[in-house]
């Protein structure tokens, strides 16, 4: 599932929370302060984990970027793990993310372990709102470079001014509660380069196997010539073998052999596999490619 919140800058609930960039940077730096140096324990096994994707766009202008720059967070999560930190009524945090990967543009770092944390606020400050937020400070970021320097703070929050997002601060584990944010804010700060952003944002649960077995599924309903068939679903099993969500290795290599699959539906598109279907098989490839972060 996938969530797209646009920014309504129409709307009262919104107008309440415009701030100017230097105070809502100096609000989300508190809240990256609050969730910094508590340890938890370690990830459990892949069969308890879960991973999420968010992407927006940012202003890199201050470190050579664009006024929108692409901005990609992906991270994996104990769904078991347990909170560090919080009263456990209005804010928890959970610590440490098992992975998260980091994509500015072109560049992409990977980070993980203690300061790499959650944090879920339930009716919390004045007036009262639901947040959901990505920190990650030292020593989670230690000797970590983004654009040539130094990382001190990524973050990002999903902001809910009407309170609906969280009823507890449990941890979520579908991307379902995204639904219900009005808008995004994120911040990453750079060897004191501040980059800033605030508005339209998209939220999925991050399962490249499951898309895989979506395609597998898909092309076994075709009910192709059998060798066709058993040719195109040789390559997704490779595929399979490759693929594990992080790792940029594996990453590469499923890449590979998609876009060998791309490419030999594409030749038997109109023959080999109606049109309409092979359409419908490339899109759902090149989908995945696009969801794989570049590093690990």
């Amino acid at each position: 599932m996938s969530i797209t919140a646009p920014r309504n800058t129409d709307s009262p609930a919104t107008r309440r929370s415009v701030r100017t960039t230097a105070a809502t940077a100096a609000s989300l730096l508190v809240l990256a302060t609050l969730s910094a140096g508590f340890s938890a324990p370690a990830h459990a096994a892949d069969d308890f984990a879960v991973s999420f994707q968010y992407k927006a766009v940012i202003d890199a202008t201050p470190v050579g970027g664009n006024e929108a720059t692409p901005l990609r967070l992906t991270y994996r999560i104990d769904r078991n793990l347990p909170p560090s930190n919080g009263d456990g009524v209005t804010w928890s945090a959970y610590e440490p993310l098992a992975k998260l990967i980091v994509e500015l543009g072109d560049e992409c770092v990977a980070l993980s372990g203690a300061g790499a944390s959650i944090d879920v606020f339930n009716d919390a400050g004045e007036p009262a709102s639901d947040y959901y937020g990505i920190v990650a400070v030292a020593p989670a970021v230690t000797g970590k470079k983004l654009a040539g320097r130094d990382i001190d703070v990524v973050q990002f929050v999903l902001a809910d001014l009407d309170s609906t997002m969280f009823s507890d601060t449990a941890l979520p584990t579908s991307a379902d509660f995204a639904a219900s944010a009005d808008f995004s804010q994120n911040l990453i700060l750079l060897d004191r380069d501040l980059l800033f952003s605030e508005g339209a944002f998209q939220f999925s649960a991050y399962d490249p196997a499951g898309a895989l077995a979506a395609i597998q599924a898909d092309l076994v309903g075709l009910q192709l010539n059998a060798g066709v068939n058993a040719s195109l679903q040789n390559r997704l099993t490779k595929v399979a073998g490759y693929i594990d969500g992080m790792s940029s290795k594996g990453n590469a290599k499923a890449e590979q052999e998609l876009r060998g699959f791309i490419a030999q539906v594409q030749g038997l598109s109109g023959t080999g596999i109606p049109s309409g279907d092979a359409a419908r098989l490339i899109a759902a490839a090149t989908n995945l490619i696009d969801q794989l972060p570049a590093c690990s």
